[in-house]
């Protein structure tokens, strides 16, 4: 005996209203794929419309319009930016490699609340050199992890 919802299909299937063997018009869905689907299509627009828009940039008066734009959107989806406060940095220790040396600091990112970082600064070429935030993942070992400092330290 075949349960309620497949002998519905079963008779559906052999009635007259629908060619034989053909689906009475039920679509199966994966919907455990709907929302990643749905949240990748929306990426995908977005993306898209982000690409169109960065092509319209021309001209420094464009780029600016864009910074505004890029702002005050940034502050309405997570409202103001904080107050700027000092960062206290202080260098804990430092050292020298072939090619740069590596200053150990720590600085407050808001009050009393402590980042450790790692600088790397050229010992060879002219000043000034430009700055790279590299912002670190999760790793056993931190900023210590070798692929971090590969990363660092051969700009």
């Amino acid at each position: 005996m075949l349960p309620p919802f497949a002998s519905q299909l079963a008779n559906a299937a052999r009635s007259k209203e629908t060619p034989a063997g053909q689906f009475p018009g039920v679509v199966y869905k994966n919907y455990a794929q709907c929302l990643p689907n749905y949240l990748r299509s929306l990426a995908v627009s977005a993306h898209n419309n982000r690409n169109t828009d960065l092509a319209r940039i021309v001209s420094l008066k464009s780029a600016h319009s864009r910074q505004l734009w890029v702002k005050q959107t940034l502050t309405n989806l997570i409202g103001a930016f904080p107050q700027k406060t000092d960062l206290n940095a202080r260098v804990l220790d430092s050292f020298e490699r072939k090619g740069y040396r590596l200053e150990k600091v720590v600085y407050e990112s808001r009050p009393k609340l402590y980042v450790s970082a790692n600088l790397y600064i050229p010992t060879a070429g002219r000043p000034p050199f430009p700055a790279v935030l590299f912002q670190l993942g999760h790793s056993w070992n931190g900023k210590a992890w070798d692929s971090y400092q590969r990363a660092a330290r051969d700009w």
